[in-house]
């Protein structure tokens, strides 16, 4: 049995329009592809989200890492947090909003203190301290070694944006002493000083939006 074909007569521009009972367009042709309005689907299948269309400021996906191991950073030289994440953008203009939260420790009996931290974007599913730079601070939650001798728990909060045209990538959050100085004091992300049986000491969130 042949194929049935139904289109909109004559040449172009002539459209083929299936409408509903109340007279509103459901199925409108195009000279090349159709519009659907007004309809429900059940559960469709979408082969790539590249061919969709988000309102801006839509929530296309999130991906989250918990981490419930303390990290000391003993060093000058940045050291990994062990906080990564791999996310794989669903949209190439997209925008990804990325959040760091953890518990800290710190103590200065002999020196001045800060958090020195920064966060990498490598290719694919890999974690380097040599990868593209993305985000850094220092002087974070600072304090001179007359003010705090011990016993200083602050929370340390990292929120930027990227974008998300670089295809499947990996964000690593690092950290050294302050100053990137051997003698200043260490300290410490993903302390635990909570109540017994807190799930999470620190964590990374990515979200990608609709430009």
């Amino acid at each position: 049995m042949g194929n049935l074909i139904i289109k909109g007569k004559g040449g172009a521009g002539n459209k083929l329009i299936l409408q509903d009972q109340a007279g509103g367009a459901v199925l409108t042709t195009a000279d090349s592809g159709a519009t659907i309005a007004n309809a429900s689907l059940t559960t469709p299948t979408i082969a790539s989200m590249t061919n969709c269309t988000f309102p801006a400021g839509h929530i296309i996906q999130t991906v989250i890492k918990h981490t419930t191991t303390k990290v000391t950073f003993s060093s000058g030289s940045y050291a990994t947090s062990g906080l990564e994440q791999t996310i794989t953008p669903k949209v190439a203009n997209s925008t990804l909003l990325i959040q760091v939260h953890g518990k800290t420790e710190c103590n200065n009996t002999s020196n001045n203190l800060g958090h020195d931290c920064k966060v990498t974007r490598a290719s694919g599913t890999s974690a380097s301290e040599s990868a593209t730079s993305v985000y850094a601070q220092s002087w974070t939650n600072y304090f001179n070694r007359d003010d705090f001798s011990s016993d200083y728990y602050p929370l340390l909060h990292i929120l930027f944006t990227d974008t998300a045209s670089h295809g499947q990538v990996t964000y690593n959050m690092w950290g050294r002493k302050y100053q990137g100085s051997s003698s200043n004091p260490n300290w410490s992300f993903a302390d635990y000083n909570g109540p017994s049986g807190e799930p999470h000491r620190g964590y990374m969130i990515i979200q990608e939006i609709a430009a």
